[in-house]
């Protein structure tokens, strides 16, 4: 028979031990996710865009991205270059067109 402190000490090596296979798979998870980001970017799936990359993906003249950052187009600043996360922007364009399609039924 165990006593109070065996069977306290047991849990908590149960415990110890599903905490660290679960960090494990949560870790192997996200490195998995990680990777196939990257090997998408480096099949021509841009992670970030600049400016004139931007303006052509959106068939617009590069002083219309322009004007979307001063509407409040996200950005992300490296250094002294700002880039653009393509699914950001996609995001912004649609709310922005919610936003204009709603203020016109007003």
């Amino acid at each position: 028979m165990y006593n109070k402190n065996e069977i306290t000490s047991l849990i908590q090596h149960l415990i110890d031990q599903v905490a660290t296979e679960a960090a494990g798979r949560l870790i192997s998870t996200v490195e998995e996710h990680l990777e196939t980001k990257i090997a998408n970017a480096l099949k021509g799936h841009k992670l970030l865009v600049d400016s004139d990359e931007l303006a052509k993906q959106l068939m617009v003249s590069k002083s219309t991205v322009v004007k979307l950052r001063k509407q409040g187009l996200p950005t992300i600043r490296i250094g002294d270059s700002v880039r653009f996360d393509p699914e950001a922007v996609k995001q912004f364009i649609i709310n922005k067109n919610k936003s204009l399609h709603y203020g016109d039924n007003k």
